[in-house]
């Protein structure tokens, strides 16, 4: 069924066939979840409405299926009508501290991730798809935010605009520390792009967020600090070098930071095979051991 279509697919892509088999069920089950003569259990539909999205966040994966309009549009509706469900509930004793990302699925949740893949399709990443993940980046449940956040840079290609305008509101704004983590990791992905507009968010967010806090939400390298690191040490970011001074000039209060640094720059005294770096391998490595 649905539920178990979802389950076997969670870390694999399904074949277009199994997609195609699966139609019938999922449409038989959105009927019954618009049904309004059926006055069914309301946790028992959110649980429905879960898996029903959980499947279509599974197909809309499946890049073999990205000229499937029939099927794409019917997920777009399910993302859109699971994003209206008032589950996760909203728990401020439990919901206000989010440390260290974790969630169990409900549909707003799987809306989120869903929506987020399917606009990586141009044909679907139209204003009311952008509007709705505007709406579920401001969700007052931080798992639901945290979808969004994680996968911004899923719009590069698509909404570069609304992307950068996501990732700036959440480094500015964002209060819990897991979604501000994962908002550094996602600058971590851009910086080689955009590396000026990545490195003043990085300020943004080392104001507002330790890096032991940043840890905490499970990141074993600093995204900000080993960015920094190798955006001076392979491409001699004058930028990056300031932002190494200044944790320099203050062995106390950045020793952390200094001790990131340092493990990134381990790394790089040892040049791998990599054409682009291996051209300016004496460059780079007397960069690191001077850092060192």
């Amino acid at each position: 069924g649905v539920k178990q279509f979802s389950d076997q697919n969670l870390n694999k892509v399904h074949t277009k066939e199994e997609a195609d088999g699966l139609w019938n069920q999922m449409v038989k089950l959105k009927k019954a979840l618009l049904d309004t003569t059926k006055n069914y259990d309301e946790k028992v539909k959110a649980v429905s409405l879960t898996h029903l999205t959980s499947a279509c966040e599974r197909i809309v994966r499946n890049e073999a299926l990205s000229e499937d309009k029939k099927m794409l549009d019917f997920c777009q509706d399910i993302f859109q009508l699971a994003a209206e469900s008032k589950y996760p509930e909203y728990d401020p004793k439990y919901h206000d501290n989010f440390d260290s990302p974790h969630w169990s699925s409900d549909p707003r949740i799987e809306a989120a991730e869903g929506i987020m893949i399917l606009v990586r399709n141009i044909k679907y990443a139209s204003r009311r798809n952008l509007d709705l993940i505007l709406k579920l980046s401001q969700d007052p449940v931080p798992s639901v935010r945290y979808q969004i956040i994680r996968r911004s840079h899923y719009l590069f290609k698509t909404a570069k605009s609304d992307m950068w305008k996501l990732i700036e509101k959440f480094s500015r704004e964002e209060k819990t520390n897991g979604n501000l983590a994962a908002t550094a990791v996602v600058l971590e992905s851009l910086a080689g792009i955009e590396t000026d507009r990545v490195l003043d968010l990085f300020e943004v967010i080392e104001s507002r967020q330790h890096i032991q806090d940043r840890k905490k939400a499970g990141t074993h390298n600093d995204p900000i600090v080993s960015t920094v690191t190798e955006l001076y040490l392979v491409r001699n970011n004058q930028r990056a070098k300031e932002r190494l001074g200044v944790y320099l000039q203050d062995a106390v209060k950045f020793y952390e930071e200094i001790t990131d640094a340092a493990i990134t720059s381990i790394n790089y005294l040892i040049i791998k095979d990599d054409s682009k770096v291996k051209a300016k391998e004496d460059e780079i490595k007397g960069r690191t051991r001077e850092l060192i």
